[in-house]
């Protein structure tokens, strides 16, 4: 900017936004090794146990960071973990024991199976942006509670009671047409 406020010449701002173009390119998919959350590119750094040596060994094994699997190459940190790991403390993701359950391979479920025995059902309208592809709601969002004791009772079905179930949800009982059908 120069001092009356205004960008330099009109190359500038398309260097500017080629820049910011490129750093978006691809979205946030690359997971930290240790917090295991998903980031850009631009907040990690390729993990290399090498750079952890003053680090406790009891730190490292509490993060999962002392494995078979961790001598790839392919293998990202988000900068905050790596401050953490370099200070040789766990970082606070780990401290407070904030990680992802694993998810049973039971749990394989279609999306009209996961609102059945959803506690609350969210009804809204994701509509594209006219521009840039980027996704937004349309209008407001409805939660409806939904009592799923009744459903969760009736689960794990026995193998002799296999039947399947037409189910129709509707965003409202008095209307002709079904949000979602199929058979379960």
């Amino acid at each position: 900017m120069d001092v009356n406020g205004c960008f330099g010449p009109v190359g500038d701002i398309n260097k500017i936004i080629e820049s910011f173009h490129c750093k978006i390119s691809s979205g946030p998919e690359y997971l930290c090794l240790c917090c295991e959350l998903i980031w850009y590119k631009t907040s990690l750094k390729k993990f290399n146990v090498h750079n952890y040596k003053s680090c406790n060994q009891n730190v490292l094994s509490k993060c999962n960071l002392i494995d078979d699997k961790v001598t790839l190459d392919n293998h990202w940190i988000c900068f905050t973990c790596n401050s953490y790991l370099r200070c040789g403390k766990i970082p606070r993701s780990k401290a407070n024991k904030m990680e992802f359950p694993n998810k049973p391979a039971c749990l394989n479920l279609t999306s009209l199976e996961e609102r059945l025995i959803s506690p609350r059902i969210p009804f809204m309208q994701i509509r594209e942006l006219p521009r840039g592809g980027q996704l937004s709601i349309h209008g407001g969002v409805v939660n409806v509670p939904a009592d799923v004791g009744s459903t969760v009772n009736t689960l794990p079905r026995s193998l002799s009671d296999s039947q399947t179930i037409p189910i129709k949800l509707k965003r409202h009982l008095s209307y002709k047409h079904h949000y979602q059908f199929q058979h379960i």
